[in-house]
């Protein structure tokens, strides 16, 4: 997007005392923006289609998914373009004031250079951002596929008679996650999901304050990866049931609830849970104040 970058940015700089509005009304901006915008949406999504074929994998949801994933990334045209207006914004009109402004100075071009400036800067950080996000979505793809390769092919040797499970192999060099050591060698069902093994929220720092889990691509959790890095580091091993214990699902784990939980909760339901813990805690402290009374001798 770097072209289109550019050419942005020379308009304005072309037409210093022109708006926001006009800039983004020009049909030739709209046009350039959208070519770009189009363009890396094409690279994205052929580099994702590249690593799902370079792993061997046949076509599955998740493929859709990530492809749909690029066209989002890439599709919001309106968010750029509150971005260039902002970035344009950012930079005041300035006038030559005779007895203030310096000899020889010209505010108009000095304020037109600054905004073309904040104008490709912000075109090149929506960029950088969205490439971010591009990447791992590339990553996932990596991951995704080989998990769909493995089951595949451990499908087709069900179907031929053989009974199958699944592993969750982790590295142990220690640079696996907390919730890839807890997966290492879960052993389940073929169609089962890892996600009941996971484990909750860990305090990974040692000082009381509670890691969420990763949040596993569209809830599903077949095989690795889990994160972005997790598929480098995990790996899915197929094994024969008869050789391979399946693994006991976890005895239940006490769920917290968050912050942004609580302020997505619809309000009739908050003072439902509150007047429900204070009726709790009520009733709680008369059964210890009878207790206490019943232990007096």
């Amino acid at each position: 997007m770097a072209p289109a970058a550019r050419y942005v940015a020379l308009v304005t700089q072309a037409n210093p005392l022109g708006s926001a509005d006009q800039l983004l009304s020009r049909p030739d901006v709209g046009a350039m923006l959208a070519a770009a915008l189009d363009q890396a949406r094409l690279a994205a999504a052929a580099v994702v289609q590249q690593e799902w074929d370079a792993q061997g994998a046949p076509d599955a949801p998740v493929r859709a998914q990530l492809l749909a994933d690029v066209d989002r990334q890439y599709g919001d045209i309106a968010h750029l373009r509150n971005l260039i207006r902002h970035a344009h914004a950012s930079v005041p009109q300035r006038r030559f004031i005779r007895g203030v402004t310096s000899p020889g100075a010209s505010p108009v071009i000095e304020a037109g250079n600054e905004r073309a400036a904040a104008v490709r800067d912000a075109i090149l950080g929506f960029a950088r951002r969205t490439a971010l996000r591009s990447r791992l979505t590339v990553v996932t793809a990596s991951a995704a596929a080989r998990t769909a390769r493995t089951l595949a092919e451990a499908h087709a040797r069900q179907a031929a008679g053989e009974r199958l499970a699944k592993r969750w192999v982790a590295r142990r060099d220690g640079k696996a996650c907390h919730w890839c050591r807890n997966l290492d060698g879960v052993t389940i069902g073929l169609g089962e999901s890892f996600l009941p093994y996971l484990g909750g929220p860990a305090d990974l720092s040692g000082h009381g304050h509670l890691t969420q889990p990763p949040k596993p691509y569209w809830g599903e959790l077949q095989g690795p990866g889990l994160h972005p890095h997790c598929g480098g580091r995990c790996r899915l091993v197929i094994v024969r049931e008869d050789e391979a214990p399946v693994t006991p699902l976890p005895a239940p784990q006490p769920r917290f609830i968050t912050a942004a939980q609580i302020r997505a909760m619809p309000e009739p339901r908050y003072k439902a849970l509150t007047a429900f813990l204070r009726a709790s805690l009520h009733e709680l402290a008369a059964v210890l104040s009878r207790l206490r009374r019943a232990a007096r001798p």
